[in-house]
């Protein structure tokens, strides 16, 4: 078998130029090939608009013969036999000219099968209808009559179907616009052909009748439609001739007889209206009965249709296209119904007198003649312009539609002749190209050849003596710029610059030797046969002691056998490998570096060497290990950080997973933390989170895992659950531990914790789904009190979806002013004088209406909104107070003050009261400011100190639902308080419940001996007041009273008491 080894040179060369010329041959033929196929496609697409141009002139004469034919079987023909087979020869002879054409025969012969039998079946339809044409053609003439009126309607139809089909034929998208645009305006050439033919008739009777005028105005709608199309979609010269057709007198004249008939139409049916309006059931009809009858009920429905009538009239005789006898007949009936409309209250007054209805009904007789034969002259009115009229203009509008077709054929017709003159063009510039090109690519291909084997030729001599003597030394000479002289100028450089190998092996070596990364080389067995000085002094080992040796001296052991596994399957495949190992020095000590190694293969491939290349990285490794550290940890109590714990967590559900068994994972928060932070500082609250971590370090487990997780939040995993019951008591060993004092700075703190319990399978099966969970109990507990635990609950997922959503919508409120103060009166018991008003704050949300305070204050209080929200309430409260000094009630109110007012490190509540009593006007005795219990356990020193300043600023401090809390002698000796609210859980049981009986009366006994008032709360009946007010209680409020009140409601609630206890005191002095 022949090689290309076995050609010279010259031989590939010429080869090599011969292949590109018979491939550009071959595209050539392929190009020439495709212009030859437009050619043929614009050739066809010329005969096929030719061949539309003949079945367009068919269509006219059609239209043509329908229009006499119709107008032939009219009452009052303008049309002879002589024109009728006049037209029908004409006709005949276009669809000979048509079926005989040759345009039509080479276009069906150079169909493809599918499109032939398309076209085969429509040609079939036509000459089936040419064929029935004839006898209809008969019966016309002998008969006069046509049994199918609408054939020549399906004859046009077929024909357009046709010229469709002809405009598929053409692929050009120009050429496809155009023949819809020809295909429209042969459509609506058809519509007005009809319309012609329909109106003539119309217009050839003697009168015009409402249900004939119907299709008529189907067919203008169906026209009008066409006619908006072609305006929205015919080509910019096509629209221009369609417009202009538009505009001509002839046009304008059709539009005018078309607006001329509707009005007739119109006329003729406001006639048949106002005739059933007077005939049976109408006018006439309910005269007559109330004639024979007398009821007054015929003469109320004559005088409705007596106003319906005259409605009738009076829209017929605003219709400026009456004709003169329209007038004359709108005149008569005018008359009679007038004459009826008179009669009627003559038959009322002749009925009074006595008369019997024979008698009435001759005086009262009416001539309905000349009514009768008006409304026929309306209904069915004679046509308003003469038919021969009409034939001419829709005529020759046709005729304009019909030249506008013809003018788009011809620009279609054009369009295809134009690709065929550029076909041909296109297909000698491309065969003279063709043929200039394959005559200069031999020539110069020659040339080249020539010129470029001279040069080969002269650099192989040369190189052929520079390889038989390796110590000579030439310059090859070589003329031009071309690839080859470069190629000979590079030689050349490489010749001068063989001397200079030498000086670059000497410096390599400089390099080896004193390389700072060490360099070993092995040889294909992986014995050692050189280092460097930086492999002494990385290892401790000399060239003398590891030379001949394998490098496994080096291993220390630690590395996994998968990563030798993994180095040489790399070395194998890919000739190089690189990566971190772990190396031992001579001394033992084991050390990491980063090892490169490569291979060196012979020009066979088979190694010859290895060299590797190493450093020793302990210090980046160390610094790696830093940054580990860092990103896992918590840099102040040196617990693991979110990162870890998801890590560590993730791996124990695995595992928990694996073996079948439960964990849990609690999350703790601190629940004074932050009050010992604002209080005392972020050191001290460090330090507090330093005790935390290494007091629940002594309480956890060895297999248990603790974590800070942000703030003074902690996560404690238990990943070894014998029992779930063992968790409560983890859980309540954690909380005691907690609880006890941490000492900081010398100093007792008292801080307590409230924990959040899931269990891992039940409560989540992912360490999101399980925090998640485990936190949201927390929220539980919290919920429940401080130094609480809670288990997780399916309950609180909907609870804290509830909560999220109300702390949103919270926001939005504060933002948008959706809060509002309700009033509650405070009654003097003994005297029954209102002496004060409790502010109570409402929340109007826009979705959920109303809320309570219970529900929204404790959320604020955890968002921290309770700051914004209790100076709103202050200045709305005094506000509000001021307008009620204004009106003339010297009332005080009163306001509750949540413990986060009083921790505000802005303004303090003190200076908040001062300010806002200043701004509205208002002494500070009229401001009562109510605590509670909790408030005083909080931070008492911190509290009374706030107190105190409230009280010197003259405002009366209120200890609310007493008895509830931690209640305390020594609090209402140490607090500045001057009125103590029972709770009203206290009051609801009275008078039945002695026991509550007995401990409001201590109360009582308890705040006198103290100096202090007290208010009741809660009372919702007259015994409880009276009850109560045995007791020895100053002061009581409740439903009883009042419900708390909106202030306008408020005010409206003290005037009609204030009159009633005048009215009361007036009747009293009588």
């Amino acid at each position: 078998m022949v090689s290309l080894h076995d050609y010279s040179l010259r031989q590939k060369l010429i080869l090599f130029a011969v292949l590109p010329i018979v491939m550009l041959a071959v595209f050539g033929i392929v190009r020439a090939w495709g212009l030859h196929q437009e050619f043929l496609t614009a050739h066809r697409n010329a005969m096929a608009i030719q061949v539309s141009n003949q079945v367009s002139d068919l269509i006219y004469e059609l239209q043509k013969e329908r229009g006499l034919s119709l107008n032939w079987l009219s009452d009052h023909p303008s049309t002879t036999a002589k024109d009728l087979n006049a037209q029908q020869s004409i006709t005949d002879l276009h669809y000979r000219q048509l079926i005989q054409s040759d345009p039509l025969a080479k276009l069906l012969s150079g169909l493809e099968e599918i499109d032939r039998q398309l076209f085969d079946e429509c040609l079939a339809n036509i000459k089936k209808s040419a064929n029935r044409l004839t006898l209809i053609r008969q019966k016309l003439l002998q008969e006069r009559r046509m049994d199918e009126r609408a054939f020549f309607n399906a004859f046009n139809d077929e024909l357009l179907l046709l010229v469709n089909q002809l405009q598929h034929q053409t692929n050009d998208a120009v050429q496809s616009r155009a023949y819809s645009d020809l295909l429209l305006a042969q459509r609506i050439q058809e519509l007005a052909a009809r319309e012609r033919g329909l109106l003539n008739n119309l217009l050839s009777s003697d009168s015009l009748e409402l249900a004939a005028m119907q299709p008529l105005q189907a067919l203008i709608l169906e026209q009008a439609h066409a006619m908006g199309l072609a305006q929205d979609t015919f080509e910019n010269e096509h629209r221009l001739l369609f417009l202009r057709l538009q505009s001509t007198l002839q046009n304008q004249q059709v539009k005018e007889i078309r607006l001329l008939l509707d009005q007739q139409r119109q006329i003729s049916q406001l006639a048949w209206e106002l005739s059933a309006g007077l005939g049976y059931g109408g006018l006439i009809h309910h005269f007559k009965n109330y004639l024979l009858r007398g009821d007054e009920a015929y003469a109320d429905a004559f005088n409705a249709d007596w106003q319906r009538i005259n409605q009738l009239l009076a829209q017929l005789e605003s219709n400026k296209h009456l004709s003169h006898i329209q007038r004359k007949a709108l005149q008569d009936i005018r008359a009679t119904t007038l004459s009826y409309h008179t009669y009627l209250q003559r038959v009322r007054e002749l009925n009074l007198q006595g008369l019997n209805v024979r008698a009435v009904d001759a005086l009262v007789q009416v001539d309905d003649g000349p009514m009768m034969r008006a409304l026929e002259q309306l209904k069915y009115p004679a046509p308003p312009v003469a038919a021969s009229l009409w034939w001419d203009l829709a005529s020759e509008r046709i005729g304009m539609l019909h030249d506008l077709g013809h003018q788009i054929s011809g620009n279609i017709e054009e369009l295809s002749r134009h690709q065929m003159r550029m076909a041909l063009l296109f297909i000698s510039i491309y065969s003279l190209a063709a043929a200039l090109t394959l005559l200069i690519s031999l020539l110069l291909g020659r040339k080249i050849i020539a010129s470029f084997m001279g040069k080969i030729e002269s650099i192989a001599t040369d190189m052929q003596k520079m390889a038989d003597d390796p110590r000579l030394e030439l310059t090859i000479k070589t003329k031009g710029s071309d690839e080859i002289a470069r190629m000979a100028e590079a030689m050349n450089k490489m010749l001068k610059e063989r001397k200079k190998y030498r000086q670059e092996l000497g410096r390599a070596a400089a390099v080896f030797e004193y390389s700072a990364e060490g360099i070993m080389v092995t040889d294909a067995d992986n014995h050692i046969e050189l280092v460097n000085p930086a492999f002494s002094q990385i290892t401790g080992y000399s060239l003398e002691e590891v030379k001949g040796r394998n490098p496994s001296i080096l291993s220390s052991h630690r590395n996994p056998a998968h990563l030798y596994d993994a180095m040489w399957e790399s070395l194998r495949t890919t000739g190089k490998w690189e990566g971190e190992i772990w190396n031992r020095r001579k001394d033992g000590q084991v050390y990491p570096e980063y090892l490169a190694i490569t291979l060196v293969r012979d020009d066979e491939g088979r190694i010859v060497q290895h060299i590797g290349l190493f450093m020793d990285i302990s210090r980046r490794k160390q610094y790696e290990q830093d940054i580990w550290y860092k990103a896992n940890f918590d840099t102040l109590t040196d617990l693991p950080n979110r990162k870890l714990l998801s890590e560590r967590l993730g791996h124990e559900i695995k595992m928990a997973r694996h073996d079948s068994r439960k964990l849990a994972v609690m999350v703790l928060d601190l629940d004074r933390f932050k009050f010992v932070n604002d209080t005392q500082g972020h050191d001290s609250g460090d330090l507090l989170l330093k005790a935390v971590a290494e007091r629940l370090q002594q309480i956890l487990g060895s297999t248990d895992f603790l974590a800070r997780i942000g703030g003074d939040e902690f996560v404690i995993v238990l990943p070894r659950l014998a029992q779930e019951s063992s968790v409560e008591q983890q859980a309540k060993r954690i909380l005691a531990g907690l609880s006890e004092p941490f000492v900081l700075h010398g100093a007792s703190v008292d801080v307590s914790a409230s924990l959040g319990v899931g269990i891992y399978p039940q409560d989540g099966l992912d360490v999101e789904t399980l925090l998640r969970n485990a936190e949201t109990a927390l929220y539980g507990a919290k919920d429940d009190g401080r130094g609480h635990f809670k288990y997780f609950t399916p309950e609180m997922n909907q609870a804290m979806v509830e909560r999220l959503a109300m702390e949103q919508a919270l926001r939005r409120a504060v933002s948008r002013d959706e809060f509002l103060l309700h009033y509650q009166p405070v009654m003097d018991i003994k005297t029954g004088d209102i002496t004060a008003i409790e502010a109570l704050i409402r929340w109007q949300d826009p979705d959920k209406g109303l809320i309570s305070p219970a529900r929204f204050i404790p959320v604020a209080e955890d968002m921290g909104l309770m700051h914004a929200i209790g100076n709103w309430v202050i200045d709305k409260a005094l506000c509000d107070l001021s307008r009620l000094h204004a009106m003339g009630h010297g009332l005080s109110v009163a306001i509750n003050v949540s413990a986060c007012q009083c921790e505000s490190k802005g303004l303090s509540l003190e200076e908040q009261l001062r300010g806002a009593l200043s701004r509205h006007g208002v002494a500070p005795r009229h401001l009562h400011v109510e605590i509670t219990e909790s408030m005083l356990m909080d931070d008492s020193n911190h509290c009374l100190e706030v107190l105190g300043r409230i009280r010197d600023l003259g405002c009366a401090i209120y200890l609310d639902d007493f008895g509830t809390g931690y209640s305390s002698l020594s609090y209402l000796k140490k607090f500045p308080i001057s009125v103590i609210k029972i709770d009203k859980s206290f009051v609801e049981q009275l008078p039945g419940c002695d026991s509550d009986a007995n401990l409001i009366r201590a109360i009582v006994h308890m705040g006198k001996s103290l100096g202090m008032k007290l208010v009741a709360e809660g009372i919702e009946t007259e015994q409880q007041q009276a009850f109560l007010q045995m007791l020895g209680s100053d002061y009581g409020q409740g439903f009883y009273i009042s419900k708390p009140l909106a202030f306008d409601e408020l005010t409206l609630w003290l005037n009609e008491r204030l009159d009633q206890r005048r009215g009361h005191f007036d009747s009293m002095n009588i």
